[in-house]
């Protein structure tokens, strides 16, 4: 009786036993996972660090769209060669710079056509001669004392430029009707305080406030006719001693 018990007591335990092997051995097959099936309920939080990431791994494709903001780019990582320029916009403080699309040319200034609504012909350039029918002006004056009558007093203008041609005697004139001028220009029509000149000439106007002990007013030629392209001279004659005083206005225009 007693061995049979034993063998019963040792069947049942032996069968119970392969029994719950046979049971924990479907449950774990049923709850394990195929290669790379390791889904986000698998990954304990902060599993994932940087050392755990392969170089190289994480491509673009592997990026959400919008994912990366400006908070995750380090500053001043971006180069001029990372941006495509044509994608930016017009910057908000360059509101002003759509009138510098005239400059594009502006370091010879080739489009400075006109300054201040005059023409670029109208300034003079350093270097250069009086441009073809630029009409230049200036003021002339003689001041000096004189021992007695008939002395000669001079002086010089310059021009601001050469003129294109040399000056003669017969090219610088006062206007025609000026007060003891000996000179007398008909085509001299301006005044001294709007001088003008035909082409190719000086014409000399005199002042408002009038000559004092003055006579034989003239213009000439400045030394050579090289020279005189540098500008002229006016004489005066004396008539009786003292202070010997003549002023006025002159314009001359580059033929």
């Amino acid at each position: 009786m007693t061995g049979g018990f034993l063998r019963f007591v040792r069947g049942n335990t032996i069968a119970l036993l392969a029994l719950f092997i046979a049971l924990g051995g479907t449950t774990y097959a049923a709850t394990a996972l195929p290669n790379n099936s390791v889904g986000t309920k698998q990954l304990k939080k902060n599993a994932v660090t940087s050392p755990k990431i392969k170089s190289g791994a994480v491509t673009s494709a592997k990026i959400a769209k919008g994912a990366t903001t400006g908070l995750k780019v380090k500053d001043n990582s971006l180069t001029g060669a990372d941006v495509l320029e044509s994608s930016l916009g017009k910057v908000p403080a360059a509101a002003n710079a759509d009138a510098a699309t005239s400059a594009t040319n502006a370091t010879n200034a080739t489009n400075a056509t006109n300054l201040s609504g005059t023409p670029g012909v109208g300034y003079l350039k350093y270097g250069t001669t009086i441009p073809s029918g630029t009409t230049v002006t200036g003021a002339w004056g003689i001041v000096d004392d004189a021992a007695g009558a008939g002395e000669l007093k001079f002086v010089y203008a310059s021009f601001p430029l050469p003129s294109p041609v040399g000056l003669g005697d017969a090219s610088v004139n006062f206007k025609a009707g000026t007060p003891t001028a000996t000179d007398g220009d008909a085509s001299c029509k301006g005044t001294a305080a709007n001088p003008t000149a035909p082409a190719g000439k000086v014409c000399l106007y005199q002042g408002g406030l009038g000559n004092a002990n003055v006579a034989g007013l003239a213009g000439f030629q400045y030394d050579t006719a090289a020279d005189s392209k540098q500008g002229f001279g006016v004489r005066a004659t004396s008539t009786a001693a003292g202070l010997v005083v003549a002023r006025g206005a002159w314009a001359y225009t580059a033929p």
